[in-house]
């Protein structure tokens, strides 16, 4: 505390305080304290704050909330912190405003690029779940008496052969200050292979096993040029993909694994352990159940934990990808990045990186720091348990941060007298009653801004995961599940169970099969049925429809017949009564008109009423050589 605040705090007692004598008394400038004491002006860290865009309060408060994310594995960014800011202030900040702020508070926080971490990993850290992992894993190795000889850890891991991972490198100030500094060149080919890799509790390895990708399948001679069996000792196969997959597991097992295991397992007698992570081409029937009959244990990591419980990938497989990289660097410098990488090159520069990594020291720092030989579950569970003790700490919130109103003021009355005791001090003097409620508003405030934000996450987050459908288990998935640990050791009475699932899993598929057949059966007949119902409705619509059209058709001839027939005999009745009218004349009379009226005799008269007789459709046509005559 300085003088000007000592004297204040000295002041606050006095009722009629002297300014003069606690200037003297402090050694401390009058006019300065007499203005600070009648608020006329504040102390530097007041005014730098009174400047800041959070208050100390909200910046405490904000740091509380950035612990809690952290504990939780979400460290925010400084994007996400920009966005906090703007939720409490309701206003941006610049983009440096957050690396500034991080530096001002740099007790408290630190910013840096970490590794992000799958969240189903973290999820597996649990201390309880490994726990039950280790209590099996040592009863079976006690129940089949497995010495440490006999236990292997099987992994894969893919290369991309021509990509670097990161590696420190050195270069001049001048070309670093330049902004002309890129990083180092690589090949870029991205072709994929695949190594099988396993290692004995012993120190020992297995002869890798290296996959190519080939989609015609055929490896190239090509390829293993640099390949010498008096001095490499490795297998080589192919796939569509340079993944594993079940067959080139199967294989593995059988001509790999077995064979080289074998003998130190006094030819088959002893009970080898082999433990895998849970990927499918290692996890089927076929695979179990010829490992069960030659008395191989197979044991299966908890979900997402090879991170910490697997050999291979704690003490082996980095520094592989390191050796590999080296190797590939040191190539590019010799060819002066001219010669591209192939897979001819391959073996070349991926041999000498794995006699690098996978040394005695190594193998054995794998089983040591992974407690599983020797058999030590504190290698695991101790580091779990210090963790926890160590977010439990960061959990403990220092006494000048308020945490929650209650810690403050766990009674609605003393907070009632906190108000009033406020609100009757008539110093122009800041009181600590004060500061403390100034605090606790503000503090609340904060975090119901922040908590709003996270509510709003959450919520949404609720609706998308309502919103996913319930996936059904696999096979060993339900074998997993029935104990209280993830982890899976594939014993033979839980490979006959599981054979005896798997049937069921067929008898029950057969059913529905059947029963989709059956129905699918008599939805064909019911169909058939309703189309023979629609073709005898159509066969019955026809033959009304045709029965009608006749009908309509001799309702039709019958009217043209009848008006035939009237048609014929008003013909005959014009003709009768004109050769009743020429009857009575005689001879030709001249008229008036342009055609001659004839007179015919009775001969004429009869052969027209045969012809009009004998031809009724042509009644109303006169013999030809009385065309151009009317009959009289």
């Amino acid at each position: 505390m300085d003088r000007i605040n000592a004297a204040l705090a000295a002041m606050k007692s006095d009722e009629f305080p002297v300014i003069a004598r606690y200037a003297k008394e402090f050694d401390c400038d009058r006019s300065t304290l007499s203005r600070r004491y009648r608020g006329v002006t504040t102390s530097r860290e007041e005014y730098r704050e009174s400047m800041s865009v959070l208050s100390n309060q909200q910046s405490a408060s904000l740091i509380l909330y950035i612990n809690t994310l952290t504990t939780r594995g979400i460290p925010p960014t400084p994007a996400m912190i920009r966005n906090f800011v703007y939720d409490i202030t309701k206003e941006w900040v610049s983009k440096n405003w957050v690396t500034n702020w991080t530096k001002r508070h740099s007790q408290e926080l630190e910013s840096s690029y970490l590794q992000p971490l799958d969240m189903a990993r973290k999820i597996a850290d649990n201390l309880h779940q490994y726990a039950i992992y280790f209590n099996q894993l040592e009863e079976y190795i006690k129940r089949y008496e497995i010495l440490p000889g006999n236990q292997y850890n099987m992994d894969e891991k893919g290369f991309l052969i021509g990509i670097l991972t990161r590696l420190k490198r050195v270069f001049t100030k001048a070309q670093a200050q330049s902004g002309q500094l890129i990083g180092p060149s690589q090949d870029g080919n991205r072709e994929w292979i695949t190594i099988l890799a396993c290692i004995c509790a012993d120190g020992t390895s297995l002869s890798p096993s290296l996959i190519y990708q080939a989609v015609t399948g055929n490896l190239q001679d090509t390829w293993l040029q640099d390949f010498n069996p008096d001095d490499h000792s490795c297998f080589f196969t192919s796939s569509p993909t340079g993944w594993t997959n079940n067959d080139l597991g199967y294989q593995w097992l059988t001509t790999v694994f077995d064979r080289e295991t074998k003998t130190k397992a006094r030819g088959g007698r002893d009970w080898r352990l082999l433990i895998i992570d849970g990927h499918g081409s290692h996890i089927n029937m076929r695979f179990l159940e010829w490992a069960t009959k030659q008395r191989i244990l197979v044991a299966v990591y908890p979900p997402h934990s090879t991170h910490r419980l697997q050999p291979l990938d704690v003490s082996l497989f980095a520094p592989l990808a390191v050796h590999y990289s080296q190797q590939l660097a040191r190539h590019m410098l010799n060819t002066q990045g001219l010669s591209t990488i192939t897979k001819r090159d391959f073996f070349r520069l991926f041999w000498p990186a794995y006699r690098s990594a996978f040394s005695r020291e190594n193998i054995y720092s794998g089983w040591r720091k992974t407690g599983i030989y020797p058999f030590d579950p504190n290698a695991i569970l101790s580091t779990l348990q210090a963790k926890i003790e160590e977010n439990t700490e960061l959990l403990r919130v220092p006494a000048n941060i308020p945490t929650t109103p209650e810690a403050l003021s766990t009674d609605w009355r003393a907070l009632r007298r906190l108000v009033r005791e406020v609100g009757e001090s008539k110093s122009t003097l800041i009181s600590e009653q004060q500061k403390l409620l100034e605090d606790t508003i503000i503090h609340i405030t904060t975090r119901i801004e922040l908590l709003q934000v996270e509510n709003t996450g959450l919520r949404s987050t609720v609706i998308n995961e309502q919103k996913k459908r319930r996936r059904g288990k696999g096979l060993f998935e339900e074998l997993r599940a029935e104990g209280p640990s993830q982890a899976t050791f594939f014993s033979p009475n839980k490979i006959k169970r599981a054979q005896e699932l798997q049937e069921q899993r067929e008898q029950e598929k057969q059913r529905a099969t059947t029963q989709k057949q059956q129905e699918k059966l008599q939805r064909d007949i019911l169909r058939q049925e309703k189309q023979q119902e629609i073709e005898q409705r159509r066969q019955i619509r026809m033959q009304q429809k045709e029965a009608r059209e006749l009908v309509r058709a001799q309702k039709q001839q019958s009217i043209k017949d009848r008006k035939e027939a009237r048609e014929a005999e008003r013909q005959l009745q014009d003709e009768a009564k004109a050769i009743a009218i020429a009857r009575t004349r005689p001879s030709v009379v001249p008229t008036g008109s342009h055609r001659p009226v004839v007179v015919i005799d009775e001969q004429v008269h009869a052969a027209v009423v045969e012809q009009v007789v004998g031809r009724p459709s042509r009644a109303r046509r006169l013999p030809k050589h009385l065309d151009g005559y009317e009959l009289a």
